[in-house]
C-alpha cells in the first residue's frame, strides 16, 4: 500500500467535505493543502541544490516569517 504526501492528504480531506457538503467552506484546508505543497517544493530544491549560505538560509526564512495584512492589496482610494 502506497502512503500519500501530505498535500494528497489534504485533498483527500477537501473531497470529503465537499462530498458531505458542497457548500462547505474549505478555507482551512486549501491554506493547509497550499502550506503542503510549499513545504514538498522547498524540500525538492533543498534536497536537490547545493548547501547555502547562513545568510541566504536567513533571507529565505524572512521571506516565509512575513504575514499578509488583512487589507493587502486593496488600492487605497
Amino acid at each position: 500500500m502506497s502512503e500519500f504526501s501530505p498535500a494528497q492528504h489534504v485533498r483527500q480531506r477537501i473531497a470529503g467535505r465537499r462530498r458531505q457538503n458542497p457548500n462547505a467552506d474549505v478555507t482551512d484546508l486549501q491554506r493547509e493543502l497550499n502550506a503542503a505543497k510549499a513545504e514538498a517544493y522547498l524540500r525538492s530544491i533543498i534536497d536537490t541544490a547545493p548547501g547555502i549560505t547562513d545568510a541566504e538560509a536567513e533571507k529565505l526564512a524572512a521571506l516565509l516569517r512575513v504575514r499578509p495584512t488583512s487589507d493587502a492589496g486593496v488600492a487605497a482610494g
